[in-house]
């Protein structure tokens, strides 16, 4: 693994969300809600178990959820964590395998539409269509990206580029670091990376010695070195 001479992460890093922030952020979100149903789920509660013949779309009032599945084996899989004004759930109403789930991270709100009632809101509003098929584009992109990182790099690459997007994604900059709350556990980050907890385990003390970043039970702290390490591919 090699260090890479390039901009600054305090130049190239203008703020956590902005680069991975979902579009449904941009989005007339009073007016969805006026026609949704809230409900609250405590940390660890699953909002759906399973998307088959589930044509209801969700959005996150506030708190964090993890989105996946159980493969054939019964392994749980996690293919995404979303954060508030994110929009998940059936969007294109298409069949979907009875294995998938939604589970609250912590606390959490959502808001609850019937595809009819969100399809309706989208009749009268067109040029939000366009917004919606980029947030799946998106999500699309980002697991095709997540399954060539598995096939492409080694277990510390996937964790270490992981970290750099969980940072973007829900970190805050404070000082010379940037503070991830540590939400997942380092089973649900293995979930993630296709890997095993011990791994985890082990490739987050190799990068806390090299002062790549720091943890403890409640947050994970990124340093600007992290951001320069060059991934190197098989």
């Amino acid at each position: 693994m090699r260090l890479t001479t390039h901009k600054s992460i305090y130049q190239e890093f203008q703020g956590p969300q902005n680069q991975n922030q979902d579009i449904c952020a941009d989005l007339d979100f009073d007016s969805i809600i006026s026609r949704a149903n809230l409900k609250s789920f405590a940390k660890g509660r699953y909002i759906y178990h399973s998307l088959r013949q589930n044509y209801k779309l969700y959005l996150i009032g506030k708190g964090k959820i993890k989105l996946g599945y159980y493969s054939e084996n019964g392994r749980e899989v996690i293919s995404d964590v979303l954060g508030a004004r994110s929009l998940f759930g059936n969007v294109l109403g298409e069949p979907s395998s009875s294995g998938q789930f939604a589970q609250a991270l912590s606390e959490v709100d959502v808001y609850i539409i019937n595809r009819s009632d969100f399809l309706e809101w989208l009749r009268q509003r067109p040029a939000h269509v366009e917004k919606i098929f980029q947030v799946i584009n998106r999500r699309f992109g980002q697991l095709e990206q997540k399954y060539l990182g598995i096939v492409m790099m080694d277990v510390k690459n996937r964790i270490i580029e992981f970290l750099k997007d969980f940072a973007q994604a829900h970190g805050q900059q404070k000082g010379h670091h940037i503070t991830i709350p540590n939400f997942l556990t380092h089973q649900e980050i293995a979930e993630i990376n296709g890997t095993s907890r011990q791994t985890v385990t082990s490739v987050f003390i190799e990068l806390k010695k090299q002062k790549l970043i720091d943890y403890d039970r409640s947050q994970i702290k990124i340093f600007p070195n992290l951001f320069q390490v060059k991934i190197s591919h098989r």
